[in-house]
């Protein structure tokens, strides 16, 4: 349960494709990969352009998506994302954990509440044939 809600991959998707996350991910990226590229070039004894640097920047959030997939395992590892998951999750009361799992159903509920009368219904017909 734990490995199918919080995942590396599914937070770096998030990061890198929801329209509310991205705009802040690209602009904080290009923040330090400025910053990581005027201090290589200070080293060179060099300054860069910063139109360049932008559109170096620009390029490698563009890339990357291609290559994050080899940093999921670390990345999960390294945040405890399971075993966090699963020690909060034993923490709940009944109540909390209700309301977690109510919105996933909330979608389907309709459909359960239909479920249940129709099993309900057999249920009910096999016991009065029965008797």
């Amino acid at each position: 349960f734990a490995n199918e809600i919080l995942t590396s991959e599914k937070m770096w998707n998030s990061i890198l494709t929801d329209p509310k996350t991205t705009p802040a991910f690209h602009k904080l990226f290009k923040e330090h990969f400025l910053k990581f590229a005027s201090a290589i070039a200070l080293g060179f004894k060099s300054f860069p352009n910063p139109e360049v640097m932008s559109m170096a920047a620009a390029k490698a959030v563009e890339k990357l998506p291609n290559h994050v997939h080899v940093l999921h395992s670390y990345v999960d590892q390294q945040l405890g994302l399971r075993e966090t998951l699963r020690v909060k999750m034993e923490q709940m009361t009944s109540a909390q954990f209700e309301r977690v799992l109510h919105p996933i159903f909330e979608e389907d509920e309709l459909t359960l509440i239909l479920a249940g009368a129709i099993l309900g219904l057999i249920a009910g017909l096999i016991q009065q044939g029965l008797t």
